[in-house]
């Protein structure tokens, strides 16, 4: 499983967080900046491995200040995860 730095609204600073992309856009297009999806030195091929819980990823408890909790939203994360991966000329697939 992957790891970025997410700031929540409450955190003073960004903290290391597992990629998920059940968070809200505001707050993953912030991490997608401070991240560089760097692999290994010499790997051609990277993996990234996001992780979510159902109960995070749907509605059923409201939205708190991390997750969105809206299908949605994770989706629409998942596709900006993905056309950041290929505007650097990397081929993505969901």
């Amino acid at each position: 499983m992957n790891t970025w730095l997410v700031r929540a609204p409450y955190d003073t600073s960004p903290r290391l967080r597992y990629m998920n992309p059940a968070i809200h856009e505001q707050l993953f297009a912030e991490s997608l900046v401070r991240w560089d999806g760097a692999g290994p030195v010499g790997s051609t091929v990277r993996v990234w491995v996001l992780i979510l819980h159902p109960e995070e990823a749907y509605p059923g408890s409201p939205p708190d200040h991390l997750y969105a909790r809206s299908g949605k939203r994770w989706a629409r994360n998942l596709a900006r995860l993905a056309n950041h991966i290929r505007a650097r000329d990397h081929t993505a697939r969901l």
